[in-house]
């Protein structure tokens, strides 16, 4: 679907926590401010199959947003998107909570340990109950970094960096 919106900034809005009532609405976890979703009429939700859909309701629930699409009927309906990450143009670009990133911010960045030895880049975001996952690749192995601030030391998008300091694995 061609959406109006396309002239502002494309942007992930937040992500889905679970499915909410019988109607299938979805609770999602916001990563901006829901003033900003106040003009939006369309999402994409990445999950198969990846496709715009009409918002038809948005209201804040404990922090949370709920929102009801266009296509999605019930709670089976809605179950099927747990977890998926949901993007909308945005007439401005998002402002962001301090500490607070885009996955499309975080995907690319190259990692450092924090004596400096690179780690190589993050390919993936894994989503988990408590937090998210970053998988880091050298091209040979890739590396799982718990996104929590004890490991995620600093976060440079200027410079395309992120410092990490891994915690000691037992033997």
């Amino acid at each position: 679907m061609k959406t109006s919106e396309q002239n502002g900034y494309l942007a992930e809005i937040g992500t889905v926590s679970r499915e909410w009532g019988i109607r299938g609405e979805l609770l999602l976890r916001l990563d901006i401010d829901i003033e900003q979703l106040e003009p939006v009429e369309n999402v994409m939700i990445d999950a198969a199959p990846k496709k715009w859909r009409k918002l038809r309701s948005l209201r804040l629930h404990k922090g949370h947003a709920l929102i009801s699409l266009e296509g999605i009927e019930t709670p089976e309906d809605a179950k099927k998107f747990r977890g998926a990450v949901v993007s909308a143009y945005l007439a401005e670009e998002p402002v962001l909570p301090e500490g607070v990133y885009l996955h499309s911010q975080i995907i690319g960045l190259n990692v450092k340990d924090v004596e400096g030895a690179p780690l190589g880049r993050v390919v993936d975001i894994i989503k988990t109950r408590s937090n998210d996952v970053y998988a880091v690749s050298d091209g040979k192995s890739e590396t799982l970094v718990p996104a929590i601030k004890d490991v995620v030391r600093r976060i440079d998008l200027e410079n395309s960096v992120m410092i990490v300091s891994m915690p000691e694995m037992a033997e």
